[in-house]
Order: structure tokens, then sequence, then C-alpha cells
């Protein structure tokens, strides 16, 4: 699908219209010809819960193909991690320009990130419906 990033992945568990799959991610050297050798390949499963909009069956075992729209995803990055990285910078530019010891400044540059994830968390119903999350069964060859 043009516009999305799609990742396949194995269908562990369906609850309802709730289905859990687990994707395996692999680092970006991933297909490098040394990676058995080297120490700073990474390769980790995430389950993900993902809401199915349509009248599709899937069944326990299935392969299945996952995507999200690319500008929901670069929305995801800013709000997970540019933004509270741009807050901690922020603030601790701004607290080096008072009488703050930095040891204080540190920590109340990270202890401002409590408010702004709070604010997320409130806001998870809202979030969670602007990045849709598109399921599809895997083609049989």
């Amino acid at each position: 699908m043009k516009g999305f990033i799609e990742q396949q992945g194995t269908v562990l568990k369906t609850a309802g219209n709730l289905i859990s799959v687990k994707i395996a991610c692999e680092a970006a050297c991933g297909g490098c010809s040394a990676k058995d050798s080297c120490s700073v390949v990474e390769k980790k499963d995430k389950i993900i819960v993902i809401e199915k909009h349509s009248k599709q069956q899937f069944n326990i075992g299935d392969t299945v193909t996952v995507a999200i729209r690319r500008d929901s995803a670069l929305k995801a990055v800013l709000l997970a991690f540019v933004a509270p990285f741009s807050i901690i910078l922020s603030a601790l530019i701004i607290l080096n320009f008072t009488d703050i010891t930095e040891t204080a400044a540190g920590l109340i540059s990270v202890g401002i990130l409590l408010p702004y994830f709070s604010l997320l968390w409130l806001l998870r119903k809202k979030l969670n419906n602007s990045f849709k999350i598109v399921i599809n069964e895997c083609q049989k060859l």
C-alpha cells in the first residue's frame, strides 16, 4: 500500500474485535553479512493489539500484514520522542540561566515530563482514534 508503513506479523490471540499480533523487529543492520558475529544487532518481538475494522476473520497463527499511514507514524514519533526531548532540552537551557544547580536543573527538566506524559495518558482514547492501524491477511502462495 502506498503511503503506508507495513510489517508482517503472526496472530497470537483474537478477542471480539481486538487482535493481538506478534511482529518480529530487527535492527536496520539485519541484512548485514556480519550480523551473526556482531553484538549490535537487536532482534525483539513486539506484540501490538489492533482493533479490527472489517468483517475479516483471523485465526491464531495466521500471517498478517499490519500497516499504518506514514503521517500517523510520524505523528507518533513526534509525540513519543521529539516533543519530550525538546521539552527536556528547553527546560535545561532555561534553568541553566538561573541560580539552580545543574543537578536540580536536570531533575526538574525530567520532572517536567510528568505533566506531558500525564496529558498524553488523559488523551489516549482520542490519540488512539487518530492512529488507525490496518490489518490484512497475507496472500498465500
